[in-house]
């Protein structure tokens, strides 16, 4: 049966040497050799940390050439591991010391790679403490528990022992997982779940916060998945019983209204959450949603604003008032139609009737400046309305004044000039509708009524 620390390790997919280190622990431990068992485990954490300093990128800008060597040695190594540690949180006097160590780089700003806590440190010492006193015999007892709260110091500070610690050290392996990780192959990098996993060891709130912040950037949500892994990690923190990740993801998502929007098509359950928020609901509904809805130029863009806007026309009881002046922002900035689920729920509002107002005010008018530019920019959503609002006299005289302007060469005394090219997407949408018979019947009854 395995322990929960075989548990795991086993998921992180440590190096093999580290995994021979753990499982020879595991396998002292069982036999009650707890001497051999703290050694072994110790060994295998602080093989861990050298390993992820020869394989940091930044390990030239902070470690000496020698250090380095030493490292990529089989000798001192674990010495040197223990004075990069112990160099943390040293005072002035001490840092000369450090210098002259000759293990980091004198133009090194901060002599504490791995910006570790007192705390986290002085843990540290401790455990260096008993490990001396295990490996020269200088007595103390070993038992089962000290085992077993070694472990479980390995697993909730793993994470700061890497260059810069903490939220960079997360950072460093979601990058790598996000690289490298794919559905065929790649067995020795971790899964993204595992990563999330640690999240609660960087401790600090800000620190959880730029921590999402970032990986937001690098796990962009697309519309489509690269191996899955950024539906993977968001599906995790959702999921995560830490209140304090939960308010940081909130705190994200409202302040990048773009992730919101990709956020919510796929994780509607975020918005009881976010609704709670009196003041940033409404600056949602009166600013930013009107904003995304003018530049939206996509149909997966369009889903998502709207698959907001059905939320909260649906779930975030808005008296009279507040509908009607979302919906009029709604129908001023809208240039794509709604998707089909919203369509119902907003025959129930105020919507086609500012719409209508919106479109053909104006300027649906070839001789008013910038008439057929709104006509052409507002092509898609115009057919929405004459296909789902119907036709009338009022509209249709409108539509047809400008339909044949654009199919005609008159002059515009707005302009001062002749349009060598007037047809554009408006008009070709309006002859796209005349080849259904049903509506050209319709169009062409109202014209007659019109013109008589």
């Amino acid at each position: 049966m395995r322990l929960k620390f075989q548990e795991w390790y086993k998921e992180r997919k440590f190096s093999d040497l580290t995994e021979d280190l753990f499982d020879e622990a595991v396998v002292c431990y069982k036999v009650s050799a707890y001497r051999s068992a703290f050694l072994m485990s110790y060994l295998g954490f602080q093989n861990i940390i050298r390993e992820r300093i020869l394989n940091d990128d930044r390990k030239e800008d902070v470690f000496t050439e020698d250090t380095i060597n030493i490292l990529n040695s089989n000798e001192r190594w674990e010495f040197k591991i223990t004075t990069i540690i112990q160099s943390n949180n040293k005072k002035e006097k001490e840092k000369k010391a450090i210098f002259e160590d000759n293990y980091i780089n004198k133009n090194i700003k901060n002599i504490n790679p791995f910006k570790l806590s007192k705390d986290v440190e002085q843990e540290y010492n401790y455990w260096h403490l008993i490990r001396n006193n295990s490996a020269h015999a200088k007595g103390g007892v070993i038992t089962y528990s000290t085992i077993e709260c070694f472990w479980d110091f390995i697993e909730n500070n793993l994470s700061n022992f890497i260059i810069n610690g903490g939220k960079d050290g997360l950072i460093t392996r979601v990058k790598e997982c996000y690289k490298y990780k794919n559905e065929k192959n790649a067995n020795d990098i971790e899964d993204i779940e595992v990563i999330v996993d640690d999240l609660v060891s960087i401790g600090e709130e800000k620190e959880i916060y730029e921590f999402l912040k970032e990986v937001s950037t690098i796990l962009k949500i697309q519309y489509y998945n690269k191996y899955n892994i950024v539906n993977k990690f968001w599906d995790k923190i959702i999921k995560f019983d830490n209140k304090i990740v939960k308010r940081c993801l909130l705190k994200l998502l409202k302040e990048d209204i773009d992730l919101l929007l990709k956020f919510i098509q796929i994780y509607r359950i975020i918005f009881k959450e976010l609704e709670c928020d009196y003041r940033f609901m409404v600056d949602l509904r009166e600013k930013e949603i009107g904003k995304f809805l003018k530049y939206a130029d996509s149909y997966e863009e369009r889903k998502s604003i709207w698959t907001l806007i059905n939320l909260i026309l649906k779930e975030n009881n808005l008296v009279e008032e507040e509908q009607e002046s979302f919906i009029q922002k709604i129908a001023r900035n809208s240039k794509m139609p709604p998707i089909l689920d919203n369509i119902d729920i907003l025959r129930n509002t105020c919507y086609f009737e500012e719409l209508r107002e919106h479109l053909f005010s104006y300027k649906c008018d070839p001789y008013k400046s910038g008439g057929k530019k709104h006509v052409d920019n507002n092509s898609e959503i115009i057919e929405f309305y004459l296909l789902e609002s119907g036709l009338d006299t009022d509209v249709v005289e409108k539509v047809n004044k400008m339909y044949e302007w654009c199919k005609g060469w008159n002059y515009n005394e707005y302009d001062n000039r002749y349009y060598y090219d007037r047809e554009g997407r408006f008009s070709k949408m309006i002859d796209k509708l005349l080849e259904d018979e049903e509506f050209k019947s319709k169009y062409e009854e109202i014209l007659k009524k019109i013109n008589t």
